[in-house]
């Protein structure tokens, strides 16, 4: 019989948390309901074998699937293969440093079975693990914007409204949280597709949003899983060349916001907004102010030229020079 949830946990080299996560998740009510789904990315550390030991010594075989990448697809190449190989109604992420709350699972079966949605959205807790630089620990409590920050209580947000957060928070934050916060029906990426590669940070808030602007989604405050924050994460290794990866990302980001069909309906709510800047000026803007207008912004080049992302970087660099040469006169 069909899994009703597929919890999927990608794994690489996380033999340090792994054993926590996978206590915190065989502690769950109604698993039963529930395939868990566990795919290595070749690891080089001792993951696998503390995994399928795990499930071995806790006799956990049927339901509990250990499955290893051929070679190394990355990160967000693995999360696309925890979907495609889960065969749940709906899936959710467990990240390999993380852990739940006693009733996470319970509570979002309650959920999906009480509301007629298709996206779920929880909050979260941080747990800093020692050493974490203050600054860091500074960012998640103080200047990271979260949902809970505009919903005090469980609602459902129509697309107009995931709309209106994202220009609030345009290119900016990912205010709608990382994929351990989400539950959502396997069949939405048929129809809108899966993790996109082009993307390192943020392909997480990229998939919410394509969802959600097209679906809306439905934000319940409860926080039921940790999400640990360590110095070795993978957010911390994301750097390149002193030009940061969520910021080249960034500029991909509205650059697909520009193009893409399925972001057409958020282009068409916007044009009826009465707002002052069209939605390319936005882009430009924004663009024009958190990217150096220096040799980074040839490095910024370069990192992108690099990749398979197809983008015309002539357009980018034409509306920074028009907004550079407005801004002299």
């Amino acid at each position: 019989m069909k899994s009703l949830i597929t919890v999927a946990i990608p794994l690489y080299n996380g033999a340090k948390f792994i054993v926590e996560c996978l206590e915190s998740l065989k502690a769950q009510s109604r698993l039963e309901e529930c395939e868990i789904l566990i795919v290595d990315d070749q690891s080089t550390d001792s993951s696998f074998v503390i995994v399928s030991d795990f499930i071995k010594r806790n006799q956990l075989h049927g339901k509990w699937r250990v499955e290893q990448n051929k070679t190394n697809l990355g990160l967000v190449g693995n999360w696309n293969r925890c979907c495609l190989s889960a065969e749940g109604e709906w899936i959710m992420f467990l990240f390999q440093d993380d852990f739940l709350e006693p009733d996470a699972i319970q509570h979002r079966i309650n959920l999906l079975q009480t509301y007629p949605y298709s996206i779920f959205i929880s909050d979260r807790n941080y747990v800093y693990e020692l050493p974490t630089e203050t600054s860091r620990k500074d960012f998640y409590e103080t200047q990271l914007k979260r949902l809970s920050d505009y919903y005090f209580k469980p609602a459902y947000l129509y697309k107009e409204d995931v709309a209106k957060l994202l220009i609030e928070n345009f290119l900016g934050q990912n205010f709608i949280g990382e994929p351990v916060v989400g539950i959502f029906k396997k069949d939405l990426l048929n129809k809108y597709g899966y993790f996109d590669l082009d993307l390192k940070q943020i392909c997480d808030l990229e998939l919410w949003l394509r969802m959600g602007l097209n679906e809306g989604l439905f934000f319940d405050p409860k926080k039921i899983v940790n999400f640990r924050i360590h110095d070795n994460s993978a957010s911390k290794r994301n750097s390149l060349n002193k030009v940061t990866v969520s910021r080249v990302d960034r500029v991909k980001l509205g650059y697909k916001f520009l193009t893409k069909e399925y972001y057409s309906e958020l282009r068409l709510w916007y044009a009826k907004q009465q707002f002052t800047n069209s939605f390319d000026e936005l882009y430009t803007i924004w663009c024009f102010e958190n990217l150096p207008l220096n040799r980074h912004l040839l490095s910024y080049k370069k990192v992108i030229d690099n990749t398979k992302f197809k983008m015309d970087m002539r357009f980018v660099f034409r509306k920074l020079k028009l907004r550079l040469m407005a801004s002299k006169k």
